[in-house]
């Protein structure tokens, strides 16, 4: 999930195509029921979920798809504006939804993608650990009393490892985007946790070295999230 400051930094990355392209055409994949973010005035916005209960709530859309964004047809170079928040983790195939954000993007056009990091020990736990964990830890730890029910979260994950921030810039690489913007932070479900159970100053410090060690570099205790916006050359 976005944290405040990325959804600010979000905005003014989307802002500021609108500002050079005018109107635009975008494309919202996997967009659920809403938005966190602002859509600038004269923008187009199309978008695409499987479920359609979701897309019946969703009242800033101006076309609706009902589809799977890992086979789709999306009609190639026709968005201005890719937006995947929170969705490829939920995909058994989320290579095959970038490669088709890849071609439907315009050339000039930016792809958003904000996902779990697969390197962060969240990450490692999500990824290994069986749904109704998942469904007990929304329900019990993050009083969340409609978690598990149909629409919603948590939903089943896969968090292939092709997510991971490495291997979806290696994806980007072979499909010919380039790199705008990339950041990793820490997620707003972490720290509503450290909140919870104390996990705080020293002691907070204290459990990433030990993360970090015991993990041998390979996970990491507060970068739980992140962004990466592609961009196709013109």
């Amino acid at each position: 999930m976005p944290s405040k400051i990325q959804i600010a930094k979000l905005q003014t990355i989307l802002d500021d195509a609108a500002k050079k392209a005018g109107a635009l055409k975008l494309l919202e994949a996997g967009c659920g029921s809403s938005t966190r973010l602002t859509i600038p005035a004269g923008t187009y916005v199309v978008g695409i979920d499987i479920s359609q209960s979701q897309l019946d709530k969703n009242d800033i859309l101006d076309e609706k798809i009902l589809g799977d964004i890992q086979t789709y047809p999306l009609e190639e170079a026709v968005f201005d504006i890719i937006i995947c928040r929170d969705v490829l983790e939920h995909l058994s195939d989320p290579e095959a939804a970038v490669r088709n954000f890849a071609r439907a993007i315009k050339p000039g056009g930016l792809i958003i993608l904000a996902l779990p990091n697969l390197r962060s020990l969240k990450g490692w736990i999500t990824k290994w650990s069986p749904h109704w964990f998942h469904v007990w830890t929304y329900k019990y730890i993050f009083r969340r009393k409609h978690a598990g029910k149909a629409g919603f979260a948590p939903f089943k994950t896969y968090m292939r490892s092709s997510i991971a921030p490495d291997r979806l810039k290696e994806l980007g690489d072979k499909l010919g985007l380039n790199i705008d913007y990339f950041q990793l932070y820490e997620g707003g479900v972490l720290r509503i946790l450290r909140k919870r159970i104390g996990l705080m100053g020293p002691l907070w410090k204290v459990f990433q070295f030990l993360v970090k060690m015991l993990s041998l570099g390979r996970l990491d205790a507060e970068k739980t999230d992140f962004v990466i916006v592609f961009s196709k050359p013109e």
